[in-house]
């Protein structure tokens, strides 16, 4: 088990190198439960995977949040290799920001007390945001899942078979 007194885990890299967080144990962080980046203008991947089922908890910030420069950002890399342990974040369970294509993979519960259960967000061209959620519950302030890509050509493909609970938002954002 990790418990920071900011972050639970922080993993940085610039340039064409990747950062990998390969979660092995119960991760809590006062702050973010892991945080991982690849910027300001990097090229690298940033991948977090959480296939042992270990809980991921940030306790006033995001339970899992990543940046990345053009980079593709993996959390969970498929559908055989999910975030299968709970996420829990003080403001987003999940919050994955990148100029580069988003894939979000759960199978557990995902829960943001302040904003989205999921939060992905894209400004590259011509790439893409995947959300491919199921096996748990999806709690949230605002959004449950909240995915925009903002420049031409870019998609969103959200898959959920998560129930979806929100106190303000609404249960599915794609724009």
């Amino acid at each position: 088990s990790t418990t920071g007194g900011n972050d639970g885990i922080f993993a940085r890299t610039t340039g064409a190198s990747s950062t990998t967080v390969n979660v092995g144990g119960t991760t809590k962080g006062q702050a973010t439960g892991v945080r991982a980046q690849n910027f300001p203008a990097s090229t690298g991947t940033v991948n977090v995977n959480d296939a042992g089922g270990f809980a991921i908890t940030g306790v006033t910030e995001d339970g899992i949040q990543t940046f990345a420069g053009s980079g593709t950002t993996n959390i969970g890399s498929g559908a055989g290799n999910r975030i299968t342990g709970a996420v829990l974040g003080g403001d987003d369970g999940i919050e994955a920001t990148s100029a580069g294509s988003i894939n979000v993979f759960t199978g557990s519960d995902i829960t943001g007390q302040g904003d989205d259960g999921v939060f992905a967000s894209t400004t590259g061209a011509g790439v893409a945001v995947v959300i491919n959620t199921t096996g748990g519950a999806i709690k949230a302030q605002t959004d449950g899942i909240d995915a925009s890509a903002t420049a031409a050509g870019s998609t969103i493909n959200v898959t959920n078979t998560d129930s979806v609970n929100v106190a303000t938002g609404a249960g599915i954002v794609a724009a």
